[in-house]
């Protein structure tokens, strides 16, 4: 799914990540979109907690950033846990 078929929560989570995406090709881009709707839009019943870390972990390298400077805030509102 791309990142215009996404939620608006999820838009403005990954909007929100202290990163340049610009400087990323279409297929680096593309792998960084996979991996936070695998990572930040999957739920621990559609895939195992280390899938979900898997993905979480090539997002923050692939978007340049550590874990700490993720919007986990907008991304619990977004999932609906907030």
């Amino acid at each position: 799914m791309a990142y215009s078929d996404w939620m608006p929560e999820f838009q403005d989570v990954w909007d929100n990540t202290p990163a340049d995406f610009s400087g990323l090709s279409d297929e680096e881009l593309d792998w960084a979109e996979y991996t936070f709707e695998l990572g930040f839009m999957t739920y621990s019943n559609e895939l195992s907690p280390a899938e979900i870390q898997y993905a979480r972990d090539e997002f923050f390298e692939a978007a340049g950033i550590e874990a700490d400077q993720f919007d986990w805030e907008g991304w619990r509102e977004a999932m609906g846990y907030d």
